[in-house]
């Protein structure tokens, strides 16, 4: 690949519920070749993710009324996406529950994978009403290139690593044999 290098490949032990292969399935190791980010280290991803990275993330296009909600997987993103949703459609509460959460503001991680899970076209995220709201757990040098040039909203979220830790434990816990 152009523009990230697999550095190791992990089986995973992880059951895998109905139709969601793609998200809890194998592991890689990747680093960024992009030499801004040299020194950053590298990340683990979800196999199946690589599938359309450098088309469809590298080039993805990026709006400046974009918002992207960044943070460490159990910190909030959810959360925050909803209320982020709330500012932006003049809090209006019953709107937001006649709207499925995953078609208000899409995880963008997984994008080439949850769209088969939820049945929605590929290019789903490309026709979505603007602002459009994005979540995303990916660290920033794999994010789309654009979002350093066009300049989008980016919120990046903290939570005490401890509360995160105690929050990812319980939700893989889920999931070990």
């Amino acid at each position: 690949m152009e523009h990230i290098e697999v550095l190791e490949e992990i089986k995973t032990k992880i059951q895998n519920p109905t139709g969601m292969s793609e998200v809890f399935g194998d592991r890689v190791i990747i680093k960024t070749k992009n030499p801004k980010f040299k020194d950053f280290p590298p990340a683990l991803f979800v196999k199946g993710f690589l599938q359309d990275y450098e088309e469809r993330v590298k080039n993805f296009k990026v709006y400046e009324d974009d918002v992207w909600l960044i943070g460490f997987p159990r910190s909030g993103t959810t959360l925050m996406q909803e209320i982020i949703w709330l500012i932006l459609n003049d809090y209006d509460v019953e709107k937001a529950k006649s709207a499925d959460t995953y078609n208000r503001a899409q995880w963008f991680d997984f994008f080439n994978v949850v769209h088969k899970i939820q049945g929605v076209d590929a290019d789903y995220m490309d026709k979505m009403p603007r602002p459009r709201i994005f979540k995303s757990h990916l660290p920033v040098q794999f994010l789309p290139d654009q979002n350093w040039t066009v300049k989008p909203k980016i919120i990046h979220i903290h939570r005490d690593v401890k509360d995160v830790a105690i929050s990812f434990y319980h939700l893989r816990k889920k999931f070990l044999p």
